[in-house]
């Protein structure tokens, strides 16, 4: 029966070594545990020390007109609720100041703005949010 526990106990052992090893945030801190970021280049930092290789991967490959439209992010990220972009963060006081409204309006910038950092390509936030504007007056 001891031998049994043992084996059982080392099985288990294994089991959870491959399965966290396997994580794609390993390594990677909690997005929640960070304090909300106040502005893009904070969110930039967020980001690099949170996302999965995979994710950022992605964010970096996609077209940055299609990273809205991928069903990985279409939905929200973690970052949209633990920076709580529907609610009045600061980050989101941050891009009110600048114009932009909207929660989802400012996770696609979020996006766009990352993809733009990790190609190393000129942010141009100002642009990004007169194009959100433009959108939206024309939604209207």
């Amino acid at each position: 029966l001891l031998q049994r526990m043992r084996i059982f106990i080392c099985t288990v052992f294994v089991i959870a070594s491959a399965w966290t090893s396997g994580q794609p945030n390993k390594g990677k801190a909690d997005i929640y545990s960070l304090s909300i970021p106040r502005n893009i280049q904070q969110c930039f930092s967020a980001l690099d020390k949170t996302m999965s290789d995979q994710e950022i991967n992605l964010i970096k490959t996609l077209p940055e007109d299609s990273l809205y439209g991928n069903k990985k992010f279409q939905n929200g990220t973690n970052f949209f609720h633990a920076w709580n972009l529907y609610g009045g963060s600061e980050l989101t006081k941050y891009f009110h100041k600048k114009e932009l409204h909207g929660a989802y309006e400012i996770y696609k910038t979020i996006l766009i703005s990352y993809h733009r950092y990790l190609n190393k390509t000129e942010i141009d936030l100002d642009d990004q949010i007169k194009r959100h504007r433009a959108e939206q007056e024309a939604n209207q």
